[in-house]
């Protein structure tokens, strides 16, 4: 028996910045960067950590109105 599986994916944009600190501007490195779909309390659509100069990339994301991404210092 032979098995199949094909995946149309939607075409995307990775969003990417740099996380600072306020004050200092300093980058931030371990934050934890996620977006969600507003009104989808808890269902998180990308996650990502920043590295050690505060950089992230969040990919995968489908174009939509309805998403926010937000960051968690932990």
């Amino acid at each position: 028996m032979e098995t199949s599986f094909r995946l149309a994916a939607a075409p995307t944009k990775p969003i990417v910045g740099v996380v600072r600190d306020r004050d200092t501007k300093k980058p931030l490195a371990g934050v934890t960067i996620q977006s969600h779909a507003i009104g989808m309390v808890g269902f998180d659509i990308a996650r990502t950590t920043t590295d050690a100069e505060g950089r992230y990339r969040l990919a995968g994301l489908p174009k939509a109105e309805n998403c926010s991404i937000m960051g968690d210092p932990g």
